[in-house]
């Protein structure tokens, strides 16, 4: 759900400081910053998908391919935005991605 991807993107690096991980997507977001900001995170699939539909394809800015969003399925699995297509699939996290660091909507 739009607005839900800071506080979910929060809990995840709770967990992952709980468990001494660094260098996941959700960890580099919210250490980022950039342009006196300092309260950056790794958006909820809902919304990327927004980005995807008011930014991409109205051709503003530049995305690649594969995008990591905050939104997990289980454990092991995570979505993912497809910017080829506009889809979004879930893919194991041990794969890598592209993250793209937002501020709240």
């Amino acid at each position: 759900m739009v607005g839900t991807g800071e506080q979910n993107a929060a809990e995840i690096v709770t967990a992952l400081d709980g468990l001494g991980e660094t260098g996941k997507a959700a960890k580099l977001c919210d250490a980022l910053s950039e342009g006196g900001y300092g309260d950056w995170f790794l958006p909820f699939k809902d919304e990327f998908n927004k980005m995807y539909v008011n930014l991409h394809q109205e051709s503003v800015g530049w995305f690649a391919n594969y995008y990591w969003s905050s939104s997990e399925l289980g454990s092991d699995g995570a979505w993912y935005q497809f910017i080829g297509n506009g889809n979004q699939y879930v893919i194991d996290k041990n794969n890598y991605l592209w993250v793209l660091a937002v501020r709240a909507f």
